[in-house]
């Protein structure tokens, strides 16, 4: 399982089309996850349709409006872990995107065993 959701601004003059994939590819290595068991969505909010701080924005800051990255894991993994985790994902989005990792917000929600369906069943560990 993880599942990353990102959402951020429209970045101007880049093509965010790949970064899924990469962002996929990247915390796998860095988590020794298997690329299988790893989904990573990103959406791009409409310019204009973020404001932080009271402001908004028509395209992704470097320093303002943060990426908001989610990331749904097992209830397993113990708290030195899910840290790592949250590095990993934060190397791959910055990475990808190349934004500063000081301008990217992750949360994460712990999945607890049969409060999960995938694959056609509920699913236990």
């Amino acid at each position: 399982m993880p599942i990353i959701k990102v959402t951020s601004l429209p970045f101007e003059n880049q093509d965010s089309a790949a970064w899924p994939v990469q962002v996929c590819e990247h915390f796998a290595r860095s988590t020794e996850i298997p690329l299988k068991h790893v989904s990573v969505a990103w959406q791009l909010l409409p310019g204009g349709h973020y404001a932080y701080a009271g402001v908004k924005a028509q395209y992704q800051p470097q320093d303002s409006h943060p990426i908001i990255a989610e990331i749904m894991l097992p209830d397993f993994y113990a708290l030195d872990r899910v840290e790592k985790i949250i590095n990993a994902a934060v190397e791959a989005i910055s990475f990808a995107s190349r934004m500063p990792k000081t301008n990217i917000f992750v949360q994460v929600n712990r999945a607890r065993s049969g409060a999960v369906y995938d694959e056609g069943r509920i699913v236990r560990w």
